[in-house]
């Protein structure tokens, strides 16, 4: 019930009962949500936030600055929500209130993409019991809940946008057989399902009583994370050499049923970051998983391979890679489970080689390959550190000269691919099946499902 909730498919329901600060527009341009505007100081380390006046909490008390900086800080503890805020907060190093509709954040250095972070951190009523029941400003409020079974929330009357939402209520039923979902989908006990198996958004793509709703230019991928304080995996060559294994084609094609694209950077091709120069830097290549091993000392390398059992295209994946590498000797032993027991196991960075995640913001600015669980240079949960790697992502946070960005990009890109901590397999687009007459749902620039217009025709 943990209102700063990151993890996919569960934002898409924890985020209705919240507002940010901000949003971003299509352009990725900050628009006014609960902050009526703000200032920036010359010096870009400093942002005054001025609040609504017309804002009020599901418990009826009024939205004030105490409990926006109340959420500003609780980023900073690793238990708040599934512990993965605290790397992309670091910079934001204090929170003043001189008043109980303004704020004034202050940051450790310049930080042009803050907002992409501001976007993603819900406020959440500083006095409820936040653990147990999800308290904020959103346009739906708590209203029962049966674990394990659903969730239902109601039309918060006091929403400070008029007239929103249009639904007077949403049931949320939970399933841990995804197949079982899209059957309930399509015997008409469901209207919408959220992360169906990619087989079955395809299939009923060609079926007029259905809509498949996506994002293509998404920023969200899947990637095969390497705990590098597990030998030999601190080494770079044998992480290199996994990523030659990685037959990003077929796993395409085989897992995902060719929904999205191979990734071998983090960036869409739409991206101004994507280099193309770096296109083919892992193309699939037994031999040199070979070559690189021996060269490593690592040959007949065994480890473990882990991934969350509710993202049902991972067990396939998983397969097929272990099939690979085991045509040239080297063991994948499979760790499949269950969602927490994985966000506790991974998350902690306790996991026991590698591990099949997904991560998200790629389709915004160059912040996303310097920020969040799996990249942060201070916390992130893979133990890669350098100071290499500080310093570039420092520059990268920092810079707010377009030409120099561009040659921060590459730079960035040649760094990530060479130590191969982090290896992208595929483009993973947020995908949502509903009845032909959902209108007006929307995915925000963080690719979390919106339903504040959205209303049945």
């Amino acid at each position: 019930m943990d209102g700063q909730i990151l993890a996919q498919p569960q934002r898409d329901v924890m985020w209705l009962f919240f507002d940010r600060l901000i949003e971003l527009d299509p352009s990725d341009q900050p628009q006014p949500m609960l902050a009526a505007s703000w200032e920036l100081s010359s010096g870009g380390r400093q942002m005054k936030v001025n609040l609504r006046h017309d804002v009020q909490l599901h418990s009826g008390r009024e939205l004030t600055s105490d409990d926006v900086k109340w959420s500003l800080d609780r980023t900073h503890d690793p238990t708040s929500g599934n512990g993965t805020l605290v790397s992309s907060t670091t910079l934001l190093q204090e929170v003043q209130t001189p008043d109980k509709y303004t704020l004034i954040l202050n940051f450790a250095q310049p930080w042009p993409g803050f907002f992409d972070v501001l976007e993603t951190i819900n406020i959440i009523d500083a006095q409820s019991p936040f653990k147990d029941r999800p308290v904020g400003t959103g346009p739906f409020k708590f209203a029962e809940y049966a674990p394990g079974d659903y969730l239902r929330l109601a039309k918060h009357q006091s929403y400070w946008r008029p007239g929103k939402p249009y639904f007077d209520e949403m049931l949320v039923k939970f399933f841990k057989d995804q197949q079982a979902m899209v059957a309930q989908l399509e015997g008409g006990a469901l209207d919408v399902v959220d992360s169906p198996p990619t087989p079955d958004a395809v299939r009923l793509q060609g079926d007029a009583n259905y809509q498949v709703l996506s994002n293509q230019y998404t920023g969200t991928y899947v990637m095969i994370a390497a705990n590098v304080r597990k030998p030999p995996l601190d080494n770079k060559v044998v992480r290199q050499a996994l990523n030659y294994a990685i037959d990003r084609d077929r796993i395409l094609a085989a897992a995902y049923s060719k929904f999205g694209e191979p990734r071998v950077q983090i960036w869409p091709r739409t991206s101004p970051w994507y280099d193309p120069g770096q296109a083919h830097a892992y193309d699939f290549s037994l031999d040199q998983t070979t070559k690189l091993l021996e060269q490593a000392g690592a040959a007949g390398l065994e480890t473990e391979l882990t991934w969350r059992t509710n993202a049902s295209e991972s067990a396939l994946v998983a397969q097929i890679y272990q099939a690979d590498l085991a045509k040239i000797g080297v063991k994948l032993n499979l760790k499949p489970l269950e969602a927490a027991v994985w966000n506790d196991y991974a998350i902690s960075g306790e996991f026991g080689g590698l591990s099949i995640a997904n991560a998200n913001g790629a389709n915004l600015s160059m912040n996303a390959a310097a920020v969040g669980t799996w990249v942060s240079p201070d916390n992130g949960i893979t133990g890669f550190r350098s100071d290499a790697w500080s310093d570039l992502a420092k520059r990268v946070l920092s810079e707010t000269d377009p030409a120099r960005q561009k040659a921060i990009a590459v730079e960035l890109d040649q760094f990530l691919l060479d130590q191969s901590w982090m290896m992208p397999l595929v483009s993973l687009p947020p995908k949502i099946i509903a009845r032909k007459g959902l209108q007006g749902l929307s995915f925000n620039q963080h690719e979390t499902a919106t339903y504040y217009d959205a209303w049945f025709g």
